[in-house]
């Protein structure tokens, strides 16, 4: 899918089996998708620790607003509590309600019940009426306050509703906890609807991470940027979130968090919860396309307050993912060699010189790229290349953790645009924590640092290995284009 993001774009990992959508949102997400299978080898980084896809193409259709209520109104229906005395900061905007509960402790630190049936006594154990000499304590009918009824103790109550939906979005989203093509697509999702936003134009250009590209997805998916099948995930999503009383824009969020934490190697992202539900649909044109220049790109990004340097940060997303639409010709073509892995091999691979297309040449967003099967992004070309970004995008060559924590830190400025962060609960503690990766970066066969087209004059380029095993990259499984509703 050509899709018109530039970070979190295009991207799509393997998808088996045709998805259908029709009257019964359950069939809408039926299909299964597998991440590919990279190799890892046993390669370390070394001692000294160095070591979002394009865009468009396609016809927007057309969907129906959810007339979902606000987050204001989430119920606490996984939460035990005893009392309602609130021992943490308001959270008036998530849960109308009740607040989340401080403990009325007993000795030991047990809670303790106004219950008229029983009390707690010495240990915590609980007494009954003296009905008989020999009879045996009640067990206790209630959790304790602040854990949720899965068992999980959490810092506030309000997060015990993310549990759910985390099990939902990995059965019917992510196969279980896969890094494939809806887990990029979730991801790209949320750069989608949290970057329609700008200091320039103000509130009418959107709200930012408010999950407008839900809540008026009978708008926002006519627009240019959307018109490449991100319809497909938006439709996947609105059918899981119709279950939850949460709003669009934290559903959006929450998802984004738990497909990147599927893949392994990538950071464990921040999440916060009671985002107001989406007002207005956001504007069309404020989501960069692949052919753009850097000169646009970036003043694009620092109209919705980022950074050069976290530019490039975000663009670290491309590490996982694949183009369907910008070459027609070669969908599934992956942006670097191991894109089922959250890793620094995009930032080698992006900055070698470029001799070949994965299927028809030259076409609008795409560059020549290094490896059979690989497409560049011009994008991505353009930003390893400039002056503004250049080293910290060589900076990122072998050096996992440093790529990791930007990143982490770029996502979680990019999931509160629009939002004032003092009515947000932090809920991080909901997210899974990513599997480790500890595969060194590479040059890939027949290549080595002669082929690195350097445009970081004030760094040397890491010392790297050539793996002869990788000649070539394939595509990814592509899925089909779903029908609308």
């Amino acid at each position: 899918m050509f899709k018109s993001l530039l970070f979190f774009t295009l991207v799509s990992l393997s998808a088996t089996n045709a998805l259908t959508i029709g009257h019964n949102d359950d069939a809408y997400l039926s299909r299964r998708h597998n991440g590919p299978g990279d190799e890892v080898d046993s390669r370390d980084f070394s001692a000294d620790g160095s070591g979002p896809e394009g865009f468009q193409h396609g016809h927007g259709g057309r969907g129906n607003r959810n007339d979902t209520s606000s987050a204001s109104s989430i119920p606490l229906r996984s939460v035990t509590t005893t009392s309602t005395e609130s021992n943490t900061p308001s959270a008036s905007s998530v849960i109308a309600t009740s607040k989340p509960s401080k403990p009325t402790s007993s000795k030991g630190g047990k809670s303790s019940s106004a219950s008229t049936s029983s009390a707690s006594g010495k240990g915590g154990k609980s007494r009954t009426s003296r009905l008989s000499s020999t009879a045996a304590p009640a067990k206790p009918t209630s959790l304790p306050p602040g854990t949720c009824t899965n068992g999980v103790a959490v810092k506030n109550e309000a997060c015990c509703v993310l549990f759910d939906i985390r099990d939902e979005i990995q059965e019917k989203l992510f196969d279980g906890g896969e890094c494939g093509e809806f887990a990029h697509e979730s991801l790209r999702l949320a750069f989608h609807d949290a970057i329609s936003f700008s200091h320039s134009i103000g509130s009418a250009a959107g709200g930012g991470a408010d999950g407008s590209i839900i809540a008026f997805s009978d708008i926002e998916l006519n627009y240019i940027a959307n018109t490449d099948q991100i319809d497909e995930i938006v439709m996947a999503q609105k059918a899981i979130h119709a279950n939850f009383n949460i709003s669009e824009g934290d559903f959006i969020q929450y998802a984004a968090a738990v497909a990147v934490s599927n893949c392994p190697g990538a950071p464990q992202l921040e999440f916060k919860l009671g985002r107001p539900a989406a007002t207005a649909a956001a504007q069309d044109n404020l989501i960069p396309p692949p052919f753009d220049s850097a000169d646009a790109i970036l003043e694009r990004m620092a109209d919705a307050g980022f950074s050069p340097e976290e530019v490039v940060a975000l663009l670290a997303s491309h590490s996982i993912g694949a183009a369907d639409f910008v070459d027609p010709t070669a969908p599934g073509s992956p942006f670097d060699s191991t894109p089922g892995s959250f890793d620094t091999q995009l930032f080698v691979e992006v900055l070698l010189n470029g001799t070949t297309f994965p299927g028809t040449a030259n076409n609008s967003g795409e560059v020549a790229s290094p490896l059979k099967g690989e497409i560049r992004l011009q994008s991505d070309f353009e930003i390893a290349r400039d002056s503004r970004t250049a080293c910290t995008w060589q900076s990122y060559v072998n050096n996992q953790q440093r790529m990791m924590d930007d990143f982490r830190a770029a996502m979680a400025r990019l999931a509160v645009i629009g939002q004032n962060t003092d009515d947000l609960i932090d809920c991080t503690e909901a997210v899974p924590m990513p599997k480790a990766f500890k595969k060194a970066a590479f040059f890939p066969a027949g290549l080595s640092i002669k082929d690195v087209d350097q445009s970081c004059s004030s760094q040397p380029f890491p010392s790297l290995k050539t793996d002869n095993s990788v000649k070539s990259v394939a595509p990814v499984n592509v899925p089909s284009a779903p029908s609308r509703r």
